[in-house]
């Protein structure tokens, strides 16, 4: 993993991932990996320090999610991940947007239009009103090649729809639009 971070221009990330005395390393669960499959979240000790997210597999197989989608689809490639209904589908998107993702800007995908996570301080009945007219459940719809889905995504301050296909072989591919800007938030933008 060290030496696919330094190859790909990353050495900040690949000393993170190199040093047990600054780094803490942890397994997270999650249902879209092979069981023989690990998802590996690295954090620097340091407050408001560097963290991404990686995979390891057998036969030393590494990979790092966090800012490389193509991480992501060698590690699908490999793992050979199957998809092969909707709420796998729904997962796999899901996975992906969330362990791909720089993880200093807060992130999550909104089910609901309550699932914004605004500002406790602030006045919130607007960004409220805007999100019940633009935030939709999620869609997948199944296509001759696998699947394709939309998604509401909180980003910050801001809500992005993306929309994007998931093939039958784990493969992603997709895009973000931005449908609200400037929300009262607390989290760092």
């Amino acid at each position: 993993m060290v030496r696919e971070l330094w190859d790909s221009g990353s050495p900040d990330a690949a000393r993170l991932v190199a040093s047990p005395t600054s780094t803490r390393a942890t397994v997270v669960e999650d249902e879209v990996l092979p069981r023989d499959w690990r998802l590996l979240l690295f954090q620097d000790n340091a407050p408001h320090g560097l963290a991404l997210y990686a995979v390891a597999g057998p036969e030393g197989s590494a990979m790092v999610l966090s800012r490389r989608p193509e991480g992501y689809a060698k590690f699908a490639d490999e793992a050979g991940i199957g998809v092969d209904s909707t709420d796998e589908a729904l997962t796999t998107a899901e996975f992906f947007l969330d362990r791909t993702r720089a993880l200093h800007v807060h992130q999550s995908v909104l089910h609901t239009p309550s699932d914004a996570v605004l500002s406790r301080f602030a006045d919130v009945s607007k960004a409220e009103e805007q999100l019940e007219r633009a935030v939709k459940a999620p869609s997948v719809k199944q296509t001759r090649n696998g699947y394709r889905i939309i998604l509401y995504v909180q980003r910050g301050d801001r809500v992005d729809r993306w929309k994007g296909a998931v093939t039958r072989s784990g493969r992603i591919e997709g895009a973000f639009t931005t449908v609200i800007e400037g929300l009262p938030v607390d989290l760092p933008r």
